[in-house]
């Protein structure tokens, strides 16, 4: 029988890890949080929705829907209850978070600045929507019908490194008129 060597964390410990990453992120979805969880091996999604539950409930930070998603903001009594209570996460889990979370908010502020996905539709095509945000405002929304499946990943997948570029050509030959 193979004999479970994961540590359980205590619930203080996992409210001050979620604070500490709320700090760092400013704004993030639960799923975007539970991608950072799960990767660094911190803490299961019922943990996490139970532990985000109780801060809500405590004023620690606030949930809104924006972009299709719960979002989770850190109140200024989170932040004071981070900063007091910071040495009582323990300094292997601080290291990993702070070794891996520059690269994991890059692309959680690119995948919230530029949403992307597909779809298929009722009529075997896929749909493929495209957006450029700012804060929880839609500055831009596009909605391609592609014929396949392949075609929608491929473009998908240039969407955040052109998408800038395709809002200015708008403005400009929309602008020439």
């Amino acid at each position: 029988m193979a004999q479970d060597t994961e540590r359980k964390a205590p619930e203080s410990e996992k409210r001050l890890i979620l604070l500490y990453i709320l700090k760092a992120a400013d704004r993030i979805s639960d799923m975007q949080l539970l991608q950072l969880l799960s990767d660094n091996g911190l803490m299961n999604y019922f943990d996490m929705m139970m532990t985000l539950s109780d801060l809500c409930a405590q004023g620690q930070c606030t949930r809104t829907e924006a972009l299709g998603s719960n979002m989770y903001t850190i109140t200024p009594a989170g932040k004071e209850a981070v900063e007091m209570f910071r040495r009582d996460i323990p300094a292997s889990t601080r290291s990993r978070l702070d070794e891996n979370m520059p690269a994991w908010l890059s692309e959680v502020r690119s995948s919230q600045a530029y949403p992307v996905s597909w779809r298929q539709t009722g009529r075997g095509e896929y749909a493929l929507d495209m957006g450029i945000c700012e804060k929880d405002m839609d500055m831009l929304r596009i909605t391609l019908s592609l014929p396949n499946e392949e075609m929608a990943k491929r473009l998908a997948s240039h969407w955040r490194e052109k998408a800038g570029d395709i809002y200015r050509l708008l403005f400009e030959v929309l602008g020439k008129g």
